[in-house]
């Protein structure tokens, strides 16, 4: 690993589509931790799956990056569809149906993501 530089490429351009299609693949009754911070929470399930990696520099790095990406916007500004109203255990059907209305609704954040 030492000096890979393919360590942090994925293979799939990481965006809102791509994540839509990705919580496709999931069971929607499943459930998620929005609060985890290991990278257990849904983005970072779906980060895992496109090899890439969560910190790149400080320990929420890598997230911030990726969540910019699917969402628009800058960092954590843009994150609701992933936490829901609870702020805890949702599942990953309840986040396709709110990652879906937000496409919808942000259409302009999302040009430059």
């Amino acid at each position: 690993m030492l000096n890979n530089p393919n360590w942090d490429k994925n293979l799939t351009p990481v965006s809102i589509d791509d994540f839509i299609d990705w919580l496709e693949t999931k069971d929607p009754a499943e459930t998620y931790d929005y609060q985890n911070r290991l990278g257990n929470c849904c983005l970072g399930q779906y980060m895992a799956a496109r090899n890439i990696s969560w910190s790149f520099g400080g320990r929420e790095d890598g997230y911030a990056k990726a969540c910019t990406k699917v969402f628009g916007g800058i960092g954590f500004l843009h994150q609701e569809p992933l936490a829901g109203i609870g702020f805890g255990r949702e599942t990953f059907g309840d986040c396709l149906k709110r990652t879906k209305a937000y496409k919808k609704t942000h259409a302009k954040a999302l040009e430059n993501a």
